[in-house]
């Protein structure tokens, strides 16, 4: 059953998104028949940028039923697990953002405008959970689905390098299109940034007990910080929040150690 689930979920997700990409992409024909051209299309970002929570909802409803997906959308509701956890993510992206800069100003390297007050920071950050298909978009479906039961039977690490590097590979043709967020990068360095924080993420999830609402926020602060124009950009910057991000990781594993949360996903219909 999990395996089975798991393989659905990332099926339904690559088709969703890369059939849709891959048509805007490599069919002039077809942004010629529909009217449909370039990402900013609004079919584009909602459709291509859900596929991950729109595979999630179709497959909990299709195995657990109505029942199922009411309860698996109530833990998005499950949200109090402590301020400090909402604040001292938040400070440690924007204090590492600061951080980058002053090395990259140091050293000499690009270093990109910031476009408004640090103060800013967490307001944005969560402006970016409505305002972006990728938070509520993606992460029913990567830590809300496929983390817990990609953990059934493996590590924490282990689940965490999977899920990073399809993740990653799930981001592939947004790297076709100038003026997307991944645009400015290098896959490399990006798929460097994606490995490491989902490491970050699984640990935070698994500490949380599975809060999404969390999951969600830490989102958005990666795409806050993408915004920042750190990730991809200088591989130094790149070298130096992997290193962050994998020491946070480590320090909250050893306060809460053993933690995996593996489900359950919904309740039985």
């Amino acid at each position: 059953m999990n395996r089975k689930m798991l393989l659905a979920f990332f099926g339904l997700t690559f088709l969703i998104n890369w059939g849709l990409w891959g048509l805007l992409v490599f069919s002039p024909q077809f942004r010629l028949l529909t009217g449909i051209a370039g990402p900013d299309n609004p079919v584009f970002i909602v459709v291509g940028g859900c596929a991950p929570t729109i595979a999630t909802l179709f497959l909990i409803s299709a195995v657990y039923g109505p029942r199922g997906l009411g309860s698996f959308l109530a833990r998005l509701l499950r949200w109090n697990v402590g301020i400090w956890w909402y604040a001292g993510l938040i400070a440690l992206f924007v204090g590492l953002d600061l951080f980058v800069r002053l090395i990259n100003i140091l050293t000499g390297g690009y270093v990109p405008a910031i476009g408004y007050s640090p103060a800013m920071a967490a307001p944005l950050a969560l402006l970016t959970l409505v305002a972006t298909t990728g938070p509520l978009g993606e992460e029913l479906g990567w830590r809300g689905l496929a983390l817990p039961l990609l953990q059934r039977s493996r590590s924490p690490l282990a689940a965490s390098l999977i899920l990073g590097c399809i993740w990653g590979a799930w981001h592939i043709p947004a790297f076709l299109f100038s003026g997307s967020p991944q645009s400015i990068n290098t896959f490399p360095l990006y798929f460097i940034y994606i490995l490491c924080g989902t490491i970050l993420m699984t640990t935070v999830y698994n500490a949380t007990g599975g809060c999404l609402p969390l999951a969600i926020i830490v989102h958005g602060l990666f795409n806050l910080n993408g915004t920042m124009g750190i990730n991809g950009i200088e591989p130094l910057g790149v070298g130096i929040m992997g290193a962050v991000l994998l020491a946070a990781a480590l320090a909250i594993s050893l306060r809460k150690p053993g933690a995996v949360f593996t489900g359950p996903i919904a309740v039985q219909a």
